[in-house]
């Protein structure tokens, strides 16, 4: 008679670690935080489930990963595209690679344009930081309505 092994459907503990302010960003490797100055990411070998969105008024629209249509496209530098069934995403900005990086591995869980703290975030960045200027959503319902 074979032994059925149960199934651990137990949630991890999320366990986020800051990373050292004194020390400079470092867009090679993946640090282990939630306290970027305009994204977060998940723990490592942690998927999250949506991308969160944060707009300067305090407005949050959630992009479940799973509804993102390939192909994702980066121009290399500073433009990020994105699309669902229904929405088209950009996020502009410098330093993007690594947000390229942490969307392709489902790590992303937060972003939000740099300032809506108050004019003095910008000056926060670590250096080599990530810095998203702009998020433009659009919904592409409404682009074939208005024609």
């Amino acid at each position: 008679m074979a032994h059925k092994l149960k199934e651990d459907r137990r949630i991890p503990d999320i366990n986020l670690k800051k990373a050292n302010a004194d020390q400079p960003f470092d867009a090679s490797g993946i640090i282990e935080s939630e306290d970027f100055t305009c994204f977060g990411i998940s723990p490592k070998k942690t998927r999250a489930l949506a991308l969160k969105i944060i707009s300067p008024s305090g407005e949050i629209a959630l992009i479940q990963y799973s509804r993102m249509i390939a192909p994702i496209s980066f121009n290399g530098s500073d433009r990020i595209k994105l699309g669902t069934p229904s929405l088209l995403l950009e996020i502009t900005g410098e330093n993007l690679v690594p947000l390229m990086d942490y969307i392709a591995v489902q790590r992303l869980v937060w972003i939000k344009k740099i300032g809506t703290g108050g004019e003095t975030e910008a000056f926060m960045l670590r250096e080599g930081e990530p810095e998203i200027t702009s998020i433009n959503m659009s919904s592409k319902r409404k682009k074939v309505e208005d024609k």
